[in-house]
């Protein structure tokens, strides 16, 4: 997902939730986050509001799956949390999805 390699995004059928089809959001050193398809469905709802939102630096909260901006350093981010899992998304991270 990045040029770094660090991220990666993988769809599988996953033991730990009754074999379901999943998408699984991967990062270096972290727990990945994993998504039933219902979430991803509602993810992709979303991500373009969350993009422009980004894009201007205003914050965007979505309750079902919750998105928050956050300002690190110089880097606009969204963190994705699910299930108490999370993972950051840069800009150009969240136009790949």
């Amino acid at each position: 997902m990045n040029p770094e390699k660090t991220k990666c995004l993988s769809i599988g059928y996953y033991p730990a939730h009754n074999y379901e089809a999943c998408v699984e959001f991967g990062e270096v050193g972290k727990k990945n986050v994993v998504l039933r398809i219902y979430y991803l469905s509602t993810l992709s709802q979303h991500l373009l509001k969350l993009y422009e939102s980004i894009s201007v630096n205003e914050s965007y909260v979505y309750k079902e799956i919750s998105f928050r901006r956050q300002t690190l350093g110089k880097n606009n981010v969204s963190k994705l949390n699910y299930d108490k899992q999370s993972s950051n998304f840069k800009l150009n991270e969240l136009n790949y999805l």
